[in-house]
């Protein structure tokens, strides 16, 4: 992963300017909060990574979670240097690591994922080369950045006609 981690809250004074007036333009950020802080002024928050373009990576749960599974499917991947490289190899591989993203499913950090470890992508050439490839696809949960609570006013009595 080439991106920059980075997750920071800015605290100014409400009632000065910074110096440089483009400095709130390049914070990319979500909303200021006014007075919820020990300060008593303004800052900022935001979700975003110093990431270029336009990926999911460019949100900090994210490329947390990235970085994460690197780790943990590093040490999964362990035990299983040297051992035969065959389908039994393989199927216990594979049942590891969906093992373990089905875990990351019920703690809501993965809506669903795919992993292919089988002939298809562990062909003749790449077992004469030694290499065993688990091919993993993931669908990440986004973070929510906005909250949207529209108020409509109704007249007395049109709530429950829409009831029935």
């Amino acid at each position: 992963m080439h991106s920059v981690l980075s997750r920071k809250i800015f605290f100014l004074d409400c009632k000065t300017k910074p110096r440089n007036p483009y400095f709130l333009a390049s914070l990319k950020v979500c909303k200021p909060i006014v007075g919820k802080s020990i300060l008593k002024s303004c800052f900022f928050f935001g979700n975003l990574t110093k990431t270029s373009s336009s990926s999911a990576l460019d949100r900090i749960n994210v490329a947390r979670l990235a970085v994460y599974l690197r780790t943990q499917l590093d040490a999964i991947g362990k035990p299983f240097i040297f051992e035969p490289n065959d389908e039994l190899t393989r199927n216990e591989i594979k049942g590891a690591v969906e093992s373990f993203l089905l875990e990351l499913v019920g703690q809501r950090a993965l809506f669903d994922f795919l992993v292919v470890c089988d002939e298809t992508n562990n062909t003749s050439t790449r077992i004469d080369r030694n290499e065993l490839y688990v091919d993993i696809a993931i669908e990440p949960v986004k973070s929510v950045e906005f909250i949207y609570i529209p108020l409509r006013i109704k007249n007395t009595g049109e709530i429950a006609k829409l009831g029935q």
